[in-house]
């Protein structure tokens, strides 16, 4: 039943739609737990980690650019791991509640974008992190910690700005007052 807070304003219908959604995302949510926590045990226990730390280390690269290779690699291979339970959100589940506009074009496109995105902005601040932790000492962990604020700020003044007009189109609302 409908809340009585909400009577007046929501018919049953579209409050039981809703329900089914939240439903259905949470069931969602509950296996992509399941599914991080699988890749970390993999990663960490399983050594996974090691294992691709191992094949960085054969390129004769330097440490900071090793482990930049390393964390990387780690990034995408998750991302490849997760990729068909957004596909199934994305094409399913959303898809059958109205909610996705997305066409598979588009889904790519923002996927390619995304990854673009993790390369270019993490990339240097992974290079940056992990030259303090080498060089700079016992209070590295301070300087690290200054440079993962500082980058938080930056991102809540760039998101709005530069990256969330990359996957989204924003009009102006009617009732300017709103």
């Amino acid at each position: 039943s409908v809340p009585e807070e909400f009577e007046g304003s929501i018919t049953l219908d579209a409050h039981q739609k809703a329900a089914d959604y939240t439903i259905e995302k949470n069931r969602l949510t509950k296996f992509s737990s399941i599914l991080d926590i699988a890749l970390l045990m993999y990663f960490t226990v399983g050594g996974g980690i090691n294992m691709f730390s191992g094949v960085w280390a054969e390129f004769g690269l330097s440490p900071i650019a090793s482990g930049t290779g390393l964390m990387m690699s780690i990034f995408l291979i998750s991302h490849v791991v997760e990729l068909p339970l957004s596909i199934y959100q994305t094409f399913t589940v959303e898809e059958k509640f109205g909610f996705n506009r997305s066409t598979p074009k588009q889904f790519m496109i923002d996927q390619a974008l995304e990854l673009c995105l993790i390369v270019a902005l993490g990339t240097p601040l992974i290079m940056v992190i992990l030259w303090v932790m080498a060089d700079v000492g016992t209070l590295w962990w301070l300087l690290a910690w200054l440079i993962l604020m500082a980058f938080s700020l930056f991102l809540t003044w760039a998101y709005p700005t530069f990256i969330a007009p990359l996957f989204n189109k924003f009009t102006l609302l009617d009732n300017q007052e709103l």
